[in-house]
C-alpha cells in the first residue's frame, strides 16, 4: 500500500518519478510473457546443439563451437542470466589463419594470430505489448605476429550498442524501431611506437570511426533459439565502424560486401572491382535469421 501511495504522488517530484519509472521497468521485466529476443538457458547439465557443445549450471553456462576449431577459430563463450529477461555474455575467439592451408599440404609460412574479446549486456524489458531493449557491447580486437622479435601487437578497443522500441502484435511477432551506434575507444601497439605519423593516423581514425544507424522492421520468433528479422537500414552517420555494424551472421556478410563496395569507390581508376548486388544481403533492406542473444 505504501508503494501505491508513493506512485500516486510521483508527479510532485522528478526524483520520485524517475525512481518509480525504474521500479516499473524491473516489474515488467519479471512478469512479461511475450517471446522476447533472449535465448532460453539450457537445462542444467551437458548439452549439444547443431554447432556447439557446453555445460549449464542453470543461470550460468559455458560452451564452445568445435567446428570452428577445425577452421582455426579457437573459441569459448560464457553466459550468465541475472534474470529471465537479461543476459551477460563474454566470448573469446583466437583465429589462426595459417592452419587452413596446412590441410592442403601447404607449409605454414607465417605465425600470425588474430583475436576478438567480446562482452555484452542485453536487456529485454516488456510493458504489456510494448518492449524496450537496450544492448551494449565492448570488443577488443587485435593481431599479433609471433615470428617477430619481439612479437608485434596491434589492438583496438571499440564499443557499439542500440536502443530498440518494439510492439508485439502477437506473442511471436514484433515490430521495432532501433537506433544503433558504434565508436572506437582506443588503439595501441606493443612495443609502443613513438611514430608521429602513426599517432596522427590513430587520431584521425578515432575522429572518423563512429557510426549511427536507424533500423525499422519486424521479427518473428519461431523457436526458443531463433527468429527471422526483416527490416530496412537508414545511415545517419557514416564512420569506419559502419563495416562492423549489426549483431548477426547476416550482418557480417553485409559488412563484407559493403567494405568491398567502399574499396571500389576509393580505388584508383585502373583498378576494377566487380559490381555485387544481392537482395537482402548487400542492400539496405535486409533479411536475417537467428536474431537472438
Amino acid at each position: 500500500m505504501k508503494d501505491l501511495k508513493e506512485r500516486r504522488y510521483a508527479h510532485t517530484s522528478v526524483k520520485k518519478f524517475v525512481h518509480h519509472s525504474l521500479l516499473l521497468l524491473f516489474l515488467f521485466v519479471v512478469i512479461s510473457t511475450f517471446a522476447g529476443d533472449i535465448k532460453d538457458p539450457h537445462p542444467e547439465g551437458f548439452f549439444v546443439e547443431l554447432t556447439s557443445i557446453g555445460h549449464s549450471w542453470g543461470n550460468f553456462e559455458v560452451s564452445s563451437a568445435p567446428l570452428l576449431d577445425i577452421l582455426g577459430d579457437y573459441n569459448v563463450k560464457l553466459r550468465h542470466f541475472p534474470s529471465e529477461n537479461n543476459v551477460v555474455q563474454l566470448s573469446i575467439d583466437v583465429l589462426d589463419p595459417g592452419l587452413l592451408p596446412t590441410y592442403f599440404g601447404q607449409p605454414r609460412e607465417t605465425s600470425i594470430f588474430l583475436w576478438n574479446l567480446r562482452g555484452y549486456y542485453h536487456l529485454n524489458a516488456e510493458f504489456g505489448k510494448f518492449s524496450l531493449k537496450p544492448h551494449i557491447e565492448v570488443n577488443n580486437s587485435g593481431i599479433v605476429i609471433t615470428e617477430s622479435e619481439p612479437p608485434q601487437w596491434l589492438q583496438g578497443t571499440w564499443a557499439k550498442g542500440y536502443v530498440q522500441l518494439g510492439y508485439y502484435p502477437t506473442k511471436s511477432t514484433e515490430l521495432f524501431m532501433t537506433l544503433e551506434a558504434g565508436e572506437l575507444l582506443d588503439v595501441r601497439t606493443e612495443p609502443v611506437t613513438t611514430d608521429t605519423e602513426f599517432q596522427e593516423f590513430v587520431q584521425t581514425l578515432k575522429e572518423n570511426a563512429g557510426y549511427t544507424l536507424l533500423k525499422l522492421g519486424g521479427r518473428w520468433y519461431y523457436d526458443p533459439y531463433s527468429s527471422v528479422e526483416l527490416g530496412y537500414r537508414f545511415t545517419l552517420d557514416d564512420g569506419y565502424l559502419i563495416y562492423a555494424q549489426g549483431f548477426t551472421i547476416t550482418d557480417w556478410i553485409y559488412n563484407f560486401f559493403a567494405f568491398l563496395k567502399f574499396l571500389q569507390e576509393t580505388a584508383e581508376p585502373e583498378e576494377v572491382f566487380p559490381q555485387i548486388n544481392i537482395p537482402f544481403i548487400t542492400t539496405n533492406y535486409y533479411l536475417t535469421f537467428s536474431a537472438r542473444f
